[in-house]
């Protein structure tokens, strides 16, 4: 399922205006409506009444929005876990020492450090 999709479909929606939904999404009016159809022939019903410049959805339309909007949600939430998850990992601190550090207060200090920081694997 193409979330780029469900996001027009949700603004268009709001919007009941192609070029608006395009403008908002840096798109083309008919990327926008190509996009609309393509939901609209995967799910096999239609989401949208089109007459002569008016725009509204349809009783099929209304029903699927609000699990549409949760999906879009969910997949935020996705993401935004994603984010945290590689920036944690990219922030590892590795300390490498000689032989002999043991014989230095730099050790002590590292140790406590150690102590008090969570490590992940």
């Amino acid at each position: 399922m193409d979330t780029q999709k469900l996001a027009t479909f949700v603004d268009l929606a709001t919007t009941k205006n192609y070029s608006e939904t395009a403008a908002r999404i840096f798109s083309t009016q008919a990327t926008v409506s190509k996009q609309i159809m393509a939901l609209e022939k995967e799910w096999g019903i239609k989401l949208f009444t089109r007459a002569h410049r008016q725009v509204t959805l349809t009783a099929a339309g209304e029903a699927v929005l609000p699990a549409v909007k949760r999906v879009l949600a969910e997949t935020q939430v996705l993401a935004d876990k994603v984010a945290a998850q590689r920036l944690a990992s990219e922030q590892t601190l590795v300390i490498k020492g000689i032989p002999s550090i043991s014989q230095y207060q730099a050790f002590k200090i590292i140790t406590e450090f150690t102590k008090n920081i969570p490590t992940s694997t």
